[in-house]
């Protein structure tokens, strides 16, 4: 009997490497999955809330879901200005972590926590103003 190009001992690596590329590439995907999953959820429980929102304001009428739609907007860009400047924290907190700085480390998330309070109140007022 003639032994095929798969069965030859030179074939063992080359399918060896096919099996461990394989295995590696689903050991990554797991662990992105497992990574992704939590965001995956916020975000779809975010979007559940809003539709929840527009389903109940829609009852009164569409000047009401128009007037809840441009809040909402007013207030997203808001904070999204407010996080941009904020996540400047982590990374200051995070070399004084590794840095073994307690210290730093309380000054840095203290600073955030006041740069928090200090963004706020400029961006309710807008979004309060409303009728």
């Amino acid at each position: 009997m003639r032994k095929t190009a798969e069965k030859t001992p030179a074939s063992r690596p080359r399918r060896l490497a096919k099996w461990v590329a394989g295995r590696q590439l689903t050991d990554e995907l797991a662990a992105t999955a497992t990574l992704a999953s939590p965001i995956a959820l916020t975000q779809l429980g975010q979007i559940a809330m809003m539709a929840t929102d527009l389903a109940w304001i829609g009852h009164i009428g569409t000047e009401a879901m128009a007037a809840a739609a441009l809040a909402g907007m007013m207030l997203s860009v808001g904070v999204t200005f407010a996080a941009g400047v904020i996540s400047a924290v982590g990374p200051l907190a995070a070399q004084a972590c590794g840095a073994a700085d307690g210290a730093l480390v309380r000054r840095s998330v203290r600073m955030g926590l006041w740069v928090a309070i200090v963004l706020w109140a400029p961006i309710m007022i807008l979004p309060l103003q409303g009728e």
